[in-house]
């Protein structure tokens, strides 16, 4: 039993930089994406439109996929900012590619259609399971 406490008190505090690491660099790879995104999510979502809401929650989902990849797979904290930072542009690619081929993607989802978001939202998240595999190789 004495091992096993003994790993907890050298493993906890390991974990716990290494989990806060990772939700930094999940609220900055939000941040990033509301930055460049060019309509408001956080505005839509606060005026009612759920279009906003579940664009928004592909991008989050999509984006802690691979930083969780990365937490899983990362032999140090340098190692996790890194694969985090490889992570976001991956998704933020992502979002390029989808506006790009729906060139009406932004208008129907600051008009709330629902079917533009869910597209956006799926491809997020298969983008980030894929780059979720690959960051653990």
């Amino acid at each position: 039993m004495g091992a096993v406490f003994d790993s907890l008190v050298a493993g906890i505090p390991v974990m716990v930089t290494h989990f806060l690491a990772a939700i930094a660099i999940l609220a900055a790879g939000i941040a990033v994406y509301n930055a460049v995104t060019p309509f408001k999510e956080l505005e839509l979502i606060r005026a009612g439109n759920a279009a906003a809401g579940v664009s928004a929650a592909g991008a989050t989902v999509g984006m802690a996929l691979p930083i969780a990849g990365a937490l899983a797979g990362s032999v140090n904290l340098v190692d996790l900012l890194a694969w985090g930072a490889v992570a976001i542009v991956i998704q933020l690619l992502a979002f390029a590619i989808v506006a790009a081929v729906i060139r009406q993607l932004v208008a129907s989802i600051t008009k709330g259609e629902i079917a533009s978001a869910l597209l956006l939202a799926g491809v997020q998240i298969s983008v980030g399971l894929i780059n979720a595999a690959a960051v653990r190789g």
